[in-house]
């Protein structure tokens, strides 16, 4: 037999020589991991070593967008399927009866479109069969609301989960019990949110990230009133509360009751007047406030308004820094250019440091006398507290 020529060291790569295909499983299934399950998929018209790659992942990543409605002057009533989505729910059932069966899952998405509700409990039943462990879900029905198998909301092995509910169709009345589910992304709920979350949250021991976008604990019958939110962890680290921009152009009052020890990150946005109680949070290094009262608020509101705000920015005095918006600054009612603007500023700041200087005291201390003045001239001005020390 001839033995085989070794290539040169200068000699250039034949055209023909697939470099891709010689590398092992793990990686070709890692690099397949990274790109949607549609485009992964196709890759088995490659060759004879990529036709069945696709059936060995460990994540599998649906998204509708990839099978567009062609004609949108004949789109499907809420509650048919137009022939896309048809198309789409096939590819995925496809997928996954001849997925391995031995594998488990490391992640899985759908992002639908399509009202077809039992496309969507198929995949959440055997997203948790499979033991997932990170799991985003974003689908629209119109049809009839989803509903959420044990197998997922009692799963072992979820870690990262992500819920948009924004169609409201998934149906979320009994709470998560996902003992090692770390980060908890919520977006748009159902009926007495405040109670889901409250009950999820406990039974989540091993929570450090919580984000609740597009939040609404103000219930439609009375608009005056809202649930209160408990939140309590032990572990939760990162907290993000992003209320609804204008509740029917309302400002309504938010109870809140955040008890974890080892918080170093909070967030809060939207149009709501906080009424908090945060017990000592001695870990806390960042926070973010982006409060903006939208549609036109008496009096008595406002007043009540400002003191919540006060109120809770004196609980968050443990933090090493605290950005506020040029919003919430105005509605403060620090906005402005003058010097004047300057001194209540300042005079207010002294207030929340717990009355350790005076105005006077720390503009002369800090030096920002100018600095300040030029600053609030920009209408896009951020306050940002960092220590006893403050930076624009």
């Amino acid at each position: 037999m001839k033995p085989k020529r070794s290539r040169k060291k200068n000699e250039p790569i034949s055209c023909e020589e697939d470099r891709i295909s010689s590398l092992p499983d793990p990686i070709l299934h890692h690099i397949l991991s990274s790109i949607d399950t549609y485009t992964a998929v196709r890759t088995c018209a490659l060759s004879k070593r990529w036709r069945h790659l696709w059936t060995s992942l460990h994540s599998l990543h649906f998204d509708s967008s990839q099978f567009p409605a062609q004609d949108y002057s004949a789109a499907p009533t809420f509650h048919s399927i137009s022939s896309e989505g048809l198309r789409f729910s096939s590819f995925v059932n496809h997928v996954l009866s001849l997925r391995d069966e031995a594998l488990n899952l490391s992640s899985f998405s759908l992002i639908s479109t399509y009202d077809d509700p039992g496309l969507a409990e198929r995949c959440i039943c055997y997203a948790g069969c499979y033991n997932v462990k990170q799991l985003l879900l974003y689908i629209r029905s119109h049809a009839s609301n989803i509903v959420l198998p044990r197998c997922f909301t009692n799963s072992e092995s979820l870690e990262v989960l992500t819920l948009d509910n924004s169609y409201y169709s998934i149906s979320m009345d009994q709470p998560f019990c996902l003992p090692a589910l770390k980060t908890l992304r919520l977006e748009h709920f159902d009926d007495d949110p405040a109670n889901f979350i409250t009950r999820t949250v406990a039974n989540c021991p091993n929570l450090e990230t919580l984000v609740l976008d597009n939040l609404d604990l103000c219930s439609e019958d009375t608009e005056s009133q809202c649930s209160k939110l408990n939140i309590t962890g032990a572990q939760i680290r990162k907290l993000e509360l992003c209320y609804c921009r204008g509740h029917n152009w309302k400002c309504y009052e938010s109870e809140v009751e955040v008890s974890a020890l080892r918080l170093t990150s909070f967030k809060l946005v939207g149009s709501v007047s906080p009424v908090f109680s945060m017990g000592s949070l001695p870990c806390l290094e960042d926070v973010y406030v982006d409060l903006c009262p939208e549609g036109f608020l008496a009096d008595e509101v406002k007043q009540r308004m400002l003191l919540n705000v006060m109120n809770l920015l004196g609980q968050l005095r443990e933090a090493t820094s605290v950005t506020l918006s040029w919003e919430t600054l105005e509605f403060l009612g620090l906005g402005g250019s003058s010097f004047m603007v300057v001194q209540k500023f300042l005079l207010w700041a002294a207030v929340w440091l717990g009355g350790l200087f005076s105005a006077n005291q720390l503009l002369d201390a800090l030096g920002l006398r100018q600095v300040l003045l030029a600053c609030l001239h920009r209408a896009d001005c951020w306050c940002y507290f960092q220590g006893h020390h403050m930076v624009f």
